[in-house]
């Protein structure tokens, strides 16, 4: 927009400044639902779930700082969803223990801001598409045996990439789970906290993990292996209690400068029945003992 013409003394109580930003809904804790429309930041939505569902291709949601309790949704292709303040400064909270919290779309993206998952068997953000999403700067907190991200599509195509995943404490059962498709991550940060049964639950598909770093002494294992592709290159484990343990094949294991320390109890477990038929483990400049 654009503001022309000439006024006098202080510039207060001005009404004539545009308010509007093309393809964009603003999501407020006190904004309203029934009056909110597009691009309009003075009249902001209450609930991200109802803008986002008001959005359409190449819109982008921006939340304002607060926390924000909100039932299950879906982020459809094209939509961004994003905080205005940053992870630290945002919170969306799952209202809901029984269902995925976040359906995530092709061509969608998250950012910025600290998500609370369900407790139990329904993950935090569900990606199940052929097509690619993106997520950035996400900080993932559990409330009891949680999963964080998972991604199950079993096509070649399916791939979410996931830039600077941050653990922010409760408990996890997994925070990454790959059932099928593609995870290129880069930038996973596990401090101390809660209890997290598996940081990486690999099943099938292809993990890409690049800088992962895990200190927290609650982690049982860091790697769980079952089957699929894991690619690991710049990876710093410490104080955990297991760096990998493979428990199912086919697998292949490719990690280039791992750093496994020493105070780590378990650095490759295999467990019994595994032959390594049609699977291989290679380290390049990697320290374990």
């Amino acid at each position: 927009g654009s503001f022309s013409g000439s006024f006098e003394g202080l510039g207060t109580n001005i009404t004539d400044v545009p308010t509007t930003i093309s393809k964009t809904l603003f999501v407020r804790t006190t904004g309203d639902n029934s009056t909110a429309p597009k691009t309009n930041i003075a009249r902001p939505w209450a609930s991200m779930r109802e803008a986002v569902g008001a959005a359409t291709s190449g819109d982008s949601v921006i939340m304002e700082p607060g926390t924000y309790i909100e039932s299950p949704f879906t982020l459809s292709s094209g939509v961004t969803l994003k905080s205005l303040g940053g992870l630290k400064s945002t919170t969306i909270s799952a209202s809901n223990n029984s269902a995925t919290f976040i359906t995530q779309e092709e061509n969608s993206r998250l950012e910025g801001f600290t998500l609370v998952c369900p407790s139990g068997a329904f993950p935090g953000i569900s990606y199940d598409n052929v097509g690619t999403g993106t997520i950035y700067d996400v900080t993932l907190k559990g409330q009891g045996n949680s999963i964080g991200f998972q991604i199950d599509e079993t096509s070649a195509t399916s791939k979410v990439i996931y830039n600077e995943i941050r653990y922010g404490g409760g408990d996890f059962d997994k925070l990454l789970y790959i059932k099928g498709g593609i995870l290129a991550c880069d930038g996973i940060h596990v401090p101390g906290g809660g209890n997290i049964d598996k940081v990486y639950h690999m099943e099938a598909g292809r993990l890409q993990a690049i800088n992962t770093n895990a200190g927290n002494p609650n982690v049982s294992s860091s790697f769980y292996i079952e089957g699929g592709t894991s690619v690991i290159l710049g990876t710093n484990l410490f104080n955990v209690q297991e760096a990998f343990h493979v428990a199912g094949q086919p697998y292949v294991i490719q990690g280039m400068n791992v750093y496994i320390d020493d105070n780590v109890p378990k650095h490759v477990t295999i467990d019994p029945g595994i032959s390594g038929s049609n699977s291989q483990i290679n380290f390049i400049a990697a320290h374990m003992e």
